[in-house]
């Protein structure tokens, strides 16, 4: 009697160790899931933050060509300058008839 319950007391210990292996492995997997998750997220967040960070910088360059633009054009405007010559290149017709005959 003694023999079969040694018998029937193994295989519930072997199932017991199966399970807690089953369950060590599990929660192992997890901890590495979730390792991995919070990197891919860490990276994620980077990534965000460099293209934010290049839009930014560019917008920047922008304004900075655009203020120089318009400091350029303010002093051209100080020093008297026209900014488009609106001169005749002397083919002007001031006087007498333009050709067009009715």
């Amino acid at each position: 009697m003694a023999e079969e319950n040694k018998k029937v007391e193994e295989p519930k210990v072997e199932k017991t160790d199966k399970k807690e292996k089953v369950t060590k492995v599990k929660k192992e997997l997890m901890e590495l899931e979730f390792e991995l998750n919070s990197n891919l997220k860490g990276m994620e967040q980077k990534t965000t933050n460099a293209k934010e960070a290049m839009k930014e910088d560019r917008k920047d360059a922008r304004v900075d060509r655009q203020a120089m633009h318009q400091s350029v054009l303010a002093d051209k405007r100080k020093e008297g300058d026209s900014l488009k010559k609106f001169e005749s290149s002397g083919n002007d017709i001031v006087t007498g008839d333009a050709g067009l005959s009715l």
